[in-house]
């Protein structure tokens, strides 16, 4: 029994996590109402209130588990043994959540957002990079790295995400070896 009643709320999460993407896509965030969401939903106020305070909270558990997610995609010796697959999976997961990714980093629902997800990927190369290797403060080569990540994910999304996450990872290195033989 406890199996059952344990799927169904995950059914039902995922029931309202699916409406609130739809209406924050079509309507904008600040136009959810919990009304307009349970019934996209079909699902009850009571049931609503039974996962989330409301829409804020909502909001707020979903990027946690984005957030958390980017976190964990990869192993320490990942990027190590090769950044070419480092940054692949960072790309393939923003590509299976791209729904998300497009309402919190191109719609601007909450401008923390972007900050979180920086600090997210921050974390991913703080602990891969060689600061023994960096000719500049650590500082700034990080800046540099993940201000072209999430750029790059922003302009992905905006323009309908035609590449794969390989292409994409491609043309990146490619436009860094091209910057690199240049005298800029």
């Amino acid at each position: 029994m406890s199996q059952n009643l344990d799927l169904r709320i995950t059914k039902t999460d995922k029931i309202i996590k699916d409406a609130f993407l739809e209406l924050a896509d079509n309507i904008g965030f600040e136009k959810i109402t919990v009304i307009n969401l349970t019934k996209k939903a079909m699902i009850s106020r009571t049931t609503f209130y039974s996962h989330y305070k409301d829409k804020y909270d909502l909001l707020e558990k979903f990027e946690n588990e984005i957030l958390d997610g980017i976190k964990n995609i990869v192993t320490d010796d990942c990027y190590i043994e090769n950044i070419f697959s480092f940054l692949i999976k960072i790309y393939q997961y923003v590509e299976k959540h791209k729904k998300i990714f497009k309402i919190l980093l191109c719609n601007n629902i909450d401008e923390s957002f972007y900050f979180k997800f920086h600090e997210a990927i921050k974390t991913l190369y703080n602990k891969n990079i060689d600061t023994e290797m960096i000719e500049v403060p650590e500082n700034y080569a990080l800046a540099l790295i993940i201000g072209v990540h999430t750029s790059i994910i922003s302009e992905w999304i905006k323009s309908g995400m035609k590449e794969s996450p390989e292409e994409l990872v491609s043309m990146l290195i490619n436009a860094i070896k091209y910057l690199s033989k240049k005298n800029i």
